[in-house]
């Protein structure tokens, strides 16, 4: 009987412990991953955000010259719904990896677009990543 009693206080213990460790844990809403495949000058894509609560969306590219010896040159805008444009981040040139954040989204639809700033065959990725509820992403 005593040993039934300090397993069930074990149990209850290890499940107030997992309860509180993923209670804490903030959930996050991943986008598709969408392509980045100019081959001249200028060529451009995106996709809209819709932001329902005041929030930061996070944007993870990839991106890269398909053909020995030549490098991307990607920049990335975004506009407001009024085609206002609310920020801009030039990736420079050569192959590049990483994210930027948009911070403080108000809610509203935006729209983010990529665009080439050379005549490079280029191959890529980007997707976005914001908190769960706070918006989607589609083409």
């Amino acid at each position: 009987m005593v040993k039934s009693i300090f397993h069930t206080q074990k149990v209850l213990f290890l499940s107030m412990i997992l309860i509180l460790c993923f209670s804490s844990v903030a959930f996050a809403y991943k986008s598709s991953s969408y392509p980045i495949r100019p081959d001249k000058n200028g060529a451009y894509d995106g996709v809209y955000i819709d932001v329902y609560k005041k929030s930061n969306a996070v944007v993870t590219f990839k991106a890269y010259g398909v053909h020995t010896g030549q490098s991307a040159h990607i920049k990335f805008v975004l506009y407001n719904a009024n085609s206002d444009v609310v920020f801009t981040k030039d990736l420079g040139v050569g192959d590049v990896d990483g994210f930027f954040t948009l911070k403080d989204l108000a809610v509203g639809r935006y729209q983010l677009m990529w665009e080439s700033l050379t005549s490079n065959e280029t191959n890529g990725y980007f997707y976005v990543t914001m908190d769960d509820g706070a918006g989607y992403v589609f083409q």
